[in-house]
């Protein structure tokens, strides 16, 4: 029997390794992490060379991108991460996934119950610029789809006039939002 791990990218970035929750590390091997489990498909070498150290030379990034993996692959977290030539891949199923899933289904039930936090909650890590970019756009646009994810499922509580579960999806994009005109208008 494989051990069941999991990886949870939405609030605080952790891993679920046995019956443990290890919290990734708050630099550029949690980073790295996060970004290739976030990717769930091969991540290749330039990619992430460019990621961490976009203004640095290619080689002395693809250097210290080896140097970065060689550091990962000692962590608890990352014993089943797949370092290869010229890509990397880690197999391993994230709440991001279930997100995604969700939205597809359209199951907007889902897609507000996974998105507690935004993803990577608290993750700063000011000397990779192409890191911060992508987090940056990605916290836009999982936000987007959780609020149209709410917007949807108010639709669906006030054609079944469950009306206090309404109130309390509006009150929480509220929260998010206190001066969204549609949302104080609802």
């Amino acid at each position: 029997m494989t051990e069941e791990r999991k990886l949870h990218l939405f609030g605080q970035a952790q891993v679920l390794s046995g019956k443990q929750w290890l919290p990734l590390p708050l630099d550029k091997r949690g980073a790295l992490l996060a970004y290739v489990g976030h990717q769930q498909d091969w991540v290749s070498r330039e990619q992430l060379a460019f990621l961490f150290w976009p203004d640095l030379i290619d080689a002395d990034a693809k250097r210290n991108l080896r140097r970065l993996l060689g550091r990962v692959k000692v962590l608890d977290h990352a014993k089943d991460l797949i370092v290869e030539p010229s890509r990397v891949y880690w197999p391993i199923h994230s709440d991001v996934d279930v997100f995604r899933q969700a939205q597809l289904e359209q199951c907007w039930v889902d897609v507000i119950d996974v998105y507690q936090a935004e993803l990577l909650q608290g993750f700063v890590l000011r000397d990779a610029g192409g890191f911060e970019a992508w987090l940056e756009l990605e916290r836009a646009e999982h936000e987007t789809v959780w609020r149209q994810a709410v917007l949807q499922q108010v639709k669906v509580y006030e054609a079944n006039n469950q009306h206090v579960d309404v109130v309390r999806l509006l009150k929480h994009l509220l929260q998010k939002d206190e001066l969204a005109e549609d949302i104080v208008q609802a």
